[in-house]
C-alpha cells in the first residue's frame, strides 16, 4: 500500500507527508536524546507494536530522518531540524498538563523522566554557561548549556573522568523530581554537589535552595545505562 499524501503542493502538507503519520513525532522526541537501540525505543513507546515501529523506522529511514549505526537508531542532519517543532509543539501541549501528571484527563497516563528531560530543552532560557549531570532513578541526562543553546544526552556518567571534575551533579529519586519540574518546588530529596546548582536553576526556570554539604554517593556505572538494551 503507498503511504497516504495530502496531494498538496505545499510546505506544510508536504511535511505533514513526511512526518505526520501517527508515532514519528515520538520517535523524533525520544531520538533528540540521543542514539538507541530498537528495544530501547520500543520500552519507550508505551502502546505501540513491534510491527508498527519497525514500519515507522523504515520509512522514516526512506525519507531521511534517521540512519542506522551499530544496531542503534540516530537522527540525521534532516531529522534534527525537526526539534524546533517538536519543542514548539510540546509548549502548545503544556497547556494541557494543567492538573500534573496522572489527574484528571490524564489519570492512567504513562510518565518517562526521558520525555521531561526532551521539555527541558525548551524551558531554557539562556541565562548561564555550564555542563550538569541529573541522574534519576537508574538513568543519567547529560546537560550541556550556553549562548548557543542546550543539549541534553542520555548517557552513562563516567564521574571519576578529569574530563568531569568540574561537572554539576543532580541525582535523586522520580517523585522528588516531578514536583521540582511541574510543582514549582525546592530540590528536596537530590543530591546535590558540584558548580553553580543556582545558575542551572534560574537556566531552566527551576526552584532554588542552599545547597547542602551532605556528600554524594558514589554514582556506580550501572545507574547511568539506558533500559531495553537488547
Amino acid at each position: 500500500m503507498n503511504k497516504r499524501s495530502y496531494q498538496q503542493f505545499c510546505g506544510l502538507a508536504l511535511a505533514l507527508d513526511t512526518v505526520g503519520e501517527r508515532w514519528t513525532l515520538l520517535i523524533v522526541r525520544n531520538l533528540l536524546l540521543g542514539p538507541k537501540r530498537y528495544g530501547e525505543l520500543q520500552a519507550e513507546l508505551p502502546g505501540i507494536t513491534t510491527n508498527l515501529l519497525a514500519k515507522r523506522l523504515k520509512e522514516m529511514e526512506a525519507g531521511g530522518l534517521l540512519c542506522k549505526r551499530e544496531r542503534r537508531y540516530a537522527l540525521s542532519e534532516r531529522g534534527l531540524e525537526l526539534e524546533p517543532v517538536v519543542l514548539a509543539l510540546g509548549r502548545f501541549g503544556a497547556g494541557l498538563m494543567v492538573n500534573g501528571p496522572g489527574a484528571g484527563a490524564t489519570a492512567g497516563f504513562h510518565v518517562n523522566i526521558g520525555w521531561a528531560m526532551v521539555a527541558m530543552k525548551r524551558r531554557y532560557q539562556g541565562t548561564h554557561t555550564g555542563r550538569a549531570w541529573l541522574g534519576v532513578d537508574g538513568r543519567g541526562f547529560l546537560f550541556t548549556y550556553g549562548p548557543d543553546g542546550v543539549y541534553v544526552e542520555e548517557r552513562t556518567m563516567p564521574i571519576e573522568a578529569p574530563a568531569f571534575s568540574d561537572l554539576l551533579h543532580i541525582e535523586g529519586p522520580l517523585d522528588a523530581l516531578q514536583p521540582w519540574l511541574f510543582g514549582g518546588q525546592s530540590a528536596a530529596g537530590f543530591h546535590i554537589s558540584g558548580p553553580d546548582f543556582s545558575g542551572f536553576c534560574a537556566s531552566f526556570g527551576l526552584a532554588d535552595q542552599p545547597k547542602t554539604n551532605t556528600p554524594q554517593a558514589p554514582i556506580t556505572r550501572a545507574q547511568g545505562v539506558r533500559r531495553g538494551d537488547d
